[in-house]
């Protein structure tokens, strides 16, 4: 059994939501209720998830569904290195602000990436 508060859970949940909703804000909606419970839990994204660089924000795909059809993944950055839009304490999307490198997880159903972990998105 998975426990509550972890990323497969959030993974298959997702899935769940992308498979059965075709509203693309009702799914933004869904998601966003899963991704705020795994954030506000005690989970945490492995180190290798969060390291930011000094001279671009990193994406790190977490997950890419099997068909495509959706992607999740970890955005870090730092304040050397965020955008003038960007509220480097909270992040462009959900996150947990527990983590000293303001690194969010997003996920973007409707968009899959297969973008490389170590180039800037």
């Amino acid at each position: 059994m998975k426990p509550e508060g972890s990323l497969q859970t959030l993974i298959d949940d997702v899935a769940l939501v992308v498979r059965n909703t075709d509203d693309e804000h009702e799914i933004t909606k869904r998601v966003a209720e899963r991704l705020s419970a795994l954030l506000t839990s005690d989970y945490r994204l492995p180190p290798e998830f969060t390291r930011p660089s000094n001279e671009h924000h990193v994406t790190y795909p977490l997950y890419i569904a099997p068909d495509d059809s959706w992607p999740l993944a970890s955005v870090v950055w730092n304040e050397v290195n965020a955008h003038p839009c960007t509220d480097t304490r909270h992040g462009a999307s959900l996150e947990s602000t527990r983590e000293p490198n303001a690194s969010s997880a997003t996920s973007n159903p409707r968009r899959p990436s297969r973008a490389d972990p170590h180039a800037s998105g």
